[in-house]
């Protein structure tokens, strides 16, 4: 484990709503919350290069059957992942209008909620949040 006090820290940097940060392999990033309310981050560590090459995943995207926008808006991309914001207003979003996942992904509850989808094989499925 490395020394705490041989850490380098850059100055703290304001960052706003639902921006994405990329920190490249040993450099260091530091977050202060320039808001009076509580600031959440979700922090993914890439412990290897991407399985996919860029000419492999477009040929994928392109395949899709669906539209693979799979957020409501797309916040930051490179050669290791797409960041997508995920909002819907309570009763919000559309069954009748389905999108394709044809890379791996994770989801991230940042508040309580509860989400009617279709796993894989088309049958209904309730996906709820854990946050209380």
């Amino acid at each position: 484990m490395r020394d705490r006090a041989a850490w380098r820290r850059p100055p703290a940097e304001r960052v706003a709503d639902k921006r994405v940060t990329w920190a490249e392999a040993g450099s260091g990033f530091t977050v202060c919350n320039a808001g009076e309310g509580e600031w959440r981050q979700v922090c993914w560590e890439f412990k290897q290069r991407p399985r996919r090459s860029e000419a492999e995943v477009r040929a994928l995207l392109s395949s899709a059957i669906y539209t693979t926008c799979v957020g409501t808006d797309l916040l930051f991309e490179n050669e290791y992942c797409r960041a997508w914001d995920f909002y819907l207003p309570p009763g919000g979003g559309d069954a009748g209008e389905p999108h394709h996942h044809v890379l791996d992904y994770a989801f991230v509850y940042v508040a309580k909620g509860r989400l009617l989808g279709s796993h894989h094989d088309g049958s209904p499925g309730l996906f709820d949040s854990v946050n209380e």
